[in-house]
């Protein structure tokens, strides 16, 4: 510590005795870095009852903002599996019509040309008799 001699420059400051001294501190001693530090960490601390009310004020935010996402989410992937669903549904009645639509065909070309050959075969014999 380092001590000084102040004088008052003129009578009128008066408020300032003539003679008066004042301790100033160049550097701060250890213990009041430690002891400020130490004050300012403990300030920084919350306490367990804020700890739990933070932590009860976040899983209500986190559920209410959670709720509508997880409804969302099902009713989407209700949404796409009614879609899949229907999608699976409207290629299966596509392949029916397609594969019915070629058995058909072939039946009836099968059908119109056991005709032609019967036609052939009676005319041939018709034409062997005469």
């Amino acid at each position: 510590m380092y001590s000084y001699r102040l004088r008052a420059p003129a009578s009128s400051q008066a408020r300032i005795p003539a003679t008066a001294y004042t301790t100033s501190t160049a550097y701060p001693s250890i213990s009041s870095i430690v002891g400020g530090a130490s004050s300012a960490i403990f300030s920084q601390i919350p306490s367990p009852s804020s700890i739990v009310s933070a932590a009860a004020s976040a899983a209500s935010i986190a559920a209410s903002v959670a709720a509508p996402i997880v409804a969302a989410a099902a009713f989407s992937a209700a949404s796409i599996i009614k879609t899949s669903a229907t999608c699976i549904a409207c290629i299966a009645f596509a392949v029916y019509t397609y594969l019915r639509q070629i058995y058909f065909f072939n039946r009836n070309s099968m059908i119109a040309e056991a005709k032609a050959i019967q036609r052939l075969l009676n005319e041939y014999v018709t034409s062997r008799r005469a």
